[in-house]
């Protein structure tokens, strides 16, 4: 199932900036506008490494971009 493949991938980012085995959804977000796919990770994250969500968003953004899914056509972080 393509969720479990973008949660894996996300995992593998959080792994990359030292977050392990934090419990985050993968979900549809209610508007179609914001993409196909959203993830709680990045606020869950936050308070862990004393950072903002929107920084620890960018972080593993640029982990999956470096994943080189060729699955997904684009990763973005969206909101503020």
């Amino acid at each position: 199932m393509f969720r479990n493949e973008i949660t894996t991938a996300i995992q593998k980012a959080l792994d990359t900036i030292d977050v392990h085995d934090l419990s985050f959804v993968v979900e549809r977000p209610q508007q179609m506008t914001h993409g196909d796919y959203a993830t709680n990770a990045a606020l869950l994250a936050a308070p862990l490494l004393k950072e903002t969500p929107r920084a620890i968003a960018e972080k593993v953004c640029a982990a999956l971009k470096a994943q080189q899914l060729s699955s997904i056509e684009k990763i973005e972080v969206a909101g503020n």
